[in-house]
């Protein structure tokens, strides 16, 4: 994973700034994900209430 971080990065930067069409994208078969390996890669916020994430509860 962290050698693809420069591509997926950007991946990123190219649909931000619109140089990538993602609007009419669809998942395919191999795109979805389930719960339990979400669950497994955790988000390192686990007890960041909204008022703690900085963003003003918006």
């Amino acid at each position: 994973m962290i050698n693809n971080a420069p591509t997926r990065i950007g991946r990123f930067a190219d649909v931000v700034t619109g140089q990538v069409e993602v609007r009419g994208w669809q998942p395919g078969p191999d795109d979805v994900v389930d719960d339990a390996a979400l669950a497994a890669l955790g988000d390192g916020q686990e007890n960041v209430t909204e008022e703690e994430d900085g963003d003003g509860g918006q």
